[in-house]
């Protein structure tokens, strides 16, 4: 043979060489393509739509005057709305230098839920109060409007005049479905001191 044809039949399996290894790239491109595009859809779970946040805390009665006992007895209430509330975070803040906390406990609304946090700084006048959904599969999330909690304080003296309670912005409101706080807004009330 001559060295001619040997260098004829060199190019031809070379370049055969190269259109097998692109053909064989290819065709593994489009299987993976494949793969990946059946694996980010298959393995995927479905989350429900994301739902706003609509709920709402206020406190009552408004205005409040302290009861022949001398207790300020002051009611929180939710009102949930579509949400399905999950935790409640009260942020509450008052003046210590005319109020004394004296308690807080959650309503039968919040029957079961662990408290999740309660720390009171009656030195700033600040309650913090939290409960959330057990790990009990029974419980469920809280809907509609009720009382969530009672908070009774106390005048430090027989000061005449009025005082703000409030509910912080720090209040936190979690939901199924709602990214962020559920908390819309909040009310507040006055302490009338007599």
């Amino acid at each position: 043979m001559s060295k001619r044809i040997i260098i004829v039949l060199v190019a031809f399996l070379g370049l055969g060489l190269l259109l097998f290894i692109i053909i064989v790239r290819q065709n593994n491109l489009k299987n993976n393509q494949g793969l990946l595009s059946r694996l980010s859809t298959s393995n995927n779970p479905t989350y429900p739509p994301s739902t706003l946040a609509q709920t709402t805390l206020w406190l009552e009665p408004k205005p409040i005057t302290p009861d022949a006992n001398g207790k300020v007895t002051i009611s929180v209430y939710i009102n949930a709305n579509e949400n399905q509330v999950t935790g409640v975070q009260l942020e509450i803040a008052y003046d210590p230098t005319l109020l004394q906390y004296e308690s807080i406990k959650g309503s039968d609304l919040l029957g079961g839920k662990p408290v999740l946090i309660k720390k009171i700084d009656q030195g700033r006048g600040r309650i913090t109060f939290g409960v959330g959904l057990g790990p009990d599969p029974q419980s469920a999330p809280i809907q509609g409007a009720d009382e969530i909690a009672t908070l009774v304080l106390r005048p430090v003296s027989k000061t005449v005049g009025s005082t703000e309670v409030k509910l912080l912005p720090e209040s936190n409101i979690t939901a199924i479905g709602v990214s962020g706080s559920a908390l819309t807004d909040t009310k507040n009330t006055t302490v009338n001191l007599k």
